[in-house]
């Protein structure tokens, strides 16, 4: 069973539009994305320029000055789960380079799944509010970036009109998914207790547990046996039959309803386990991030040393061949501080956190000149 998703985000800044933009033209380092598959994506609507394809959309809608903190733009962000497209990396036969494969079942159905989309968003919000439309195929799961720009049919900037209120965000979902229900997708449950993701949480869900531990709960099945009945000498039953099945009523309840209780509590230490797994993973990836930081400014600081080592022995060599007379070097030397070079290196150790002890600044002491006494001395 494959499910239909659609995801959502608010745009409200020329800053959003342009941090989307670079993830869209990956002018941006996309840990998620394979480069060697890059080549693939493609933009079937929009220049390139997310924020300039928004604003002439704004200025052809007759909107001077948008109001402050009006959405400019609604980012949609569509696929499905992993197995309806069952797309994988595989080298192109020419031996150079790769590209993307799959049975070709998914692969019909990713490409009405395209055109589904499309026509989806062209009758949701009308094509000329579609201002970009950008399929990736080089992440895990492929999937569409589509931003709208939300001008109701008054003419203004409107996306309460479109995602104001939680029937309209029903109906989003709802309508996407019967788009799609023609290609065998279908929509996540209905009045369940799940919350919406936002396109910035979904990324965040898909980086964060790569290595997530099992959701599997193995979990005995309950037993429960009925007990034969007690007879007499003549194969009579001692018990009323009533009383009997009452009894075998009573005890097979309480069987089960303890089997109940130890299945909640292997199913309550399985989320703890998913709970802390989730927390390691975020700690590591921010040790991850500050040991890289670190990493970077002592390779900044090697090469500033290396640098300072090779032109040291380059002087050597100059002198030694007569190129360089020793007397201009000091005179040059002379209209250069002389702790220039210490500052320049020190900043750079800093800057990867190592601690540096500042040389101490030695006063100098004015003498005072002489006083020069008249008469004679006594």
């Amino acid at each position: 069973m494959a499910f239909a998703i659609i995801r959502t985000a608010k745009l409200k800044t020329a800053g959003n539009l342009g941090g989307l933009n670079n993830h869209l033209e990956r002018t941006m380092e996309v840990p998620n994305a394979d480069q060697d598959l890059t080549y693939l994506n493609k933009r079937t609507i929009g220049s390139g320029d997310l924020a300039k394809d928004v604003a002439n959309r704004i200025q052809a809608a007759g909107i001077e000055k948008p109001r402050k903190n009006a959405v400019l733009a609604i980012e949609h962000l569509m696929t499905a789960s992993p197995e309806a497209f069952r797309f994988e990396k595989k080298a192109k036969p020419s031996g150079t380079g790769y590209t993307v494969g799959g049975p070709k079942e998914d692969i019909d159905r990713w490409k009405r799944f395209e055109e589904g989309c499309y026509q989806w968003l062209a009758k949701r919000y009308g094509k000329d509010n579609l201002v970009n439309f950008t399929v990736h195929v080089d992440e895990q799961t492929p999937h569409i970036h589509a931003v709208v720009v939300p001008v109701d049919e008054k003419g203004k900037l409107n996306c309460r009109h479109y995602l104001g209120g939680r029937e309209k965000l029903r109906d989003l979902q709802n309508s996407f998914a019967q788009q799609h229900a023609a290609i065998g997708l279908e929509r996540g449950i209905q009045g369940s207790k799940a919350h919406h993701t936002t396109v910035k949480q979904f990324y965040g869900h898909a980086k964060g547990f790569e290595q997530a531990p099992s959701l599997t709960i193995l979990l005995d099945a309950p037993v429960a046996s009925i007990q034969a009945p007690e007879t007499n000498l003549f194969g009579q039953m001692k018990l009323d039959p009533q009383a009997y099945a009452q009894g075998q009523e009573k005890r097979l309840r309480a069987e089960l309803a303890a089997h109940h209780r130890q299945t909640l509590l292997k199913a309550q230490e399985k989320a703890q386990e998913l709970h802390r797994a989730a927390q390691a993973s975020q700690l590591l990836k921010l040790e991850n991030e500050r040991l890289k930081g670190q990493l970077k400014g002592i390779q900044r600081l090697v090469e500033q040393l290396n640098h300072s080592n090779r032109t040291g022995k380059a002087l050597v060599e100059a002198i030694a061949n007569g190129q360089i007379q020793p007397q201009e070097l000091v005179k040059a030397l002379q209209q250069v501080p002389q702790t220039e070079r210490e500052k320049n290196i020190h900043a750079a150790m800093k800057r990867v956190g190592c601690q540096v002890k500042e040389p101490e600044v030695k006063k100098e002491i004015q003498q005072q000149p002489a006083i020069k006494r008249k008469g004679p001395r006594l």
